[in-house]
């Protein structure tokens, strides 16, 4: 099959889901159905988009939904084979198409440029873009900011927070650094090893690596377990990432999905290894492995989604995904180290809604 010019197609599977596929860097393929259906937050049914993204060596690593006209993939882009002077590090969904954006960060030395993006956090009225360069930018009411983060001093890979001025920033070697509003401060984690997912609510921040996690919780920073108590949990796959759903913490490690509950502690969802976790609810959670599915629990249920075969050239890497309301975004890159961008949206709503 000639990649640069995809034809659109149309393959159903288990759960009556299709996907069409287009090239970039011509990018978009007709879509009429863009809006998503009525909130629902149970159906295990979705239609898949894919685009695929660039030219050799495009990796998309995270991705962030403001609305279903305006959604953000960050990562690294050239503009031509194997990178060139003006290469992207963004791409922006406007509700039509994606479009190629240049998100300009600042430097250690001052220098300005498009440099490779891990991560994107929507607050409410404004976007965190974090660089491997260790540089910021932030675009609030169509004003963009960057400086070098000077506090940080490493590549910044997570960025979280909540929709008050509170944010987060994590980074390789242990850093973090929060932000109230005015200013930046270091948080001392005592940790060597990189922040690679965090999370926080209701005053706590849950953060750490693949054998760690740590809480930071008014100010105090505290293991999430006692060490006796966590082995089993720790070592029986690690953590890869954390999430509140708005009534209960989430875990993913390479066992399976986990949910605290008060009364009963860690309850073991599903034994598949995962790591990535997002969701609207814990009645609508979904996660992906590293290079090949999906699974999504309703509730009741974990139904699984064979991504891998929706993308013509293979999954090589999955890196990010998000969710809001019945719209789903998934991002990462091929085997042929192109950026793929799988865009779920939910096509069936059940009738019951889960108790």
């Amino acid at each position: 099959m000639n990649f640069k010019a995809l034809l659109a197609g149309i393959l159903f599977l288990t759960f009556g889901y299709l996907f069409t596929a287009c090239d970039l860097l011509g990018i978009g393929s007709n879509d009429n159905d863009r809006d998503p259906v009525l909130p629902d937050t149970t159906s295990s049914q979705f239609t898949w988009r894919v685009d695929t993204v660039g030219f050799i060596n495009t990796f998309l690593r995270d991705v962030a939904i403001i609305d279903s006209n305006n959604i953000w993939v960050v990562g690294e882009i050239p503009e031509r084979d194997f990178g060139g002077a003006n290469d992207y590090n963004a791409m922006r969904w406007d509700g039509e198409q994606w479009n190629l954006e240049r998100v300009i960060i600042e430097s250690f030395s001052g220098n300005r440029r498009a440099a490779n993006l891990y991560s994107v956090y929507p607050q409410t009225q404004k976007l965190w873009f974090g660089a491997f360069n260790g540089g910021y930018a932030t675009l609030s009411q169509d004003i963009w900011f960057t400086e070098f983060m000077s506090i940080h001093g490493g590549s910044i890979f997570e960025i979280t927070g909540d929709q008050s001025e509170d944010v987060f920033i994590s980074g390789n070697n242990g850093i973090l650094v929060r932000f109230n509003g005015s200013s930046f401060f270091r948080i001392p984690t005592s940790l060597s090893a990189d922040i690679t997912f965090m999370d926080y609510a209701n005053d706590t921040l849950k953060f750490g690596g693949v054998d760690t996690l740590l809480q930071y919780i008014d100010g105090v920073l505290q293991p999430e377990f006692e060490p006796d108590a966590s082995r089993a949990f720790r070592l029986s796959g690690g953590f890869t990432d954390v999430w509140h759903s708005g009534t209960h913490w989430w875990y993913s490690t390479g066992s399976g999905l986990y949910r605290f509950e008060p009364d009963s502690g860690y309850v073991q969802l599903s034994q598949r290894g995962i790591s990535f976790l997002t969701g609207n609810s814990s009645q609508d959670v979904f996660t992906t492995d590293r290079v090949r599915f999906g699974y999504h629990w309703n509730g009741r249920t974990v139904t699984s989604f064979n991504l891998d075969a929706l993308v013509p050239e293979g999954i090589a890497f999955i890196n990010g995904i998000d969710m809001k309301q019945n719209l789903l975004v998934v991002t990462g890159w091929t085997e042929g180290l192109r950026g793929f961008i799988l865009t779920g949206k939910r096509t069936a709503i059940l009738n019951q809604m889960l108790s």
